[in-house]
């Protein structure tokens, strides 16, 4: 865009980024969570504290037990 020397396509990159940012704005108005302060925990369970589908588990956020083929 700067190498055309024109400053018109220049002004439009950067209202093309300004407008993508105020959008950005919005969705994080309408879709953002409050997370300030707060510890990553509190916000959203962790990856390994996945549910289990089977009646048998230990419970929310163990892991299932490997066997090492030794009995």
């Amino acid at each position: 865009m700067i190498q055309t020397n024109n400053p018109w396509i220049v002004f439009d990159g950067f209202l093309l980024g300004a407008v993508l940012m105020v959008a950005a704005g919005a969705v994080a108005v309408f879709f953002g969570i409050d997370a300030e302060r707060k510890s990553l925990e509190s916000v959203a369970d962790p990856l390994s504290a996945a549910k289990s589908h089977s009646a048998g588990a230990a419970g929310k956020g163990s892991l299932p037990q490997k066997s090492m083929g030794m009995q």
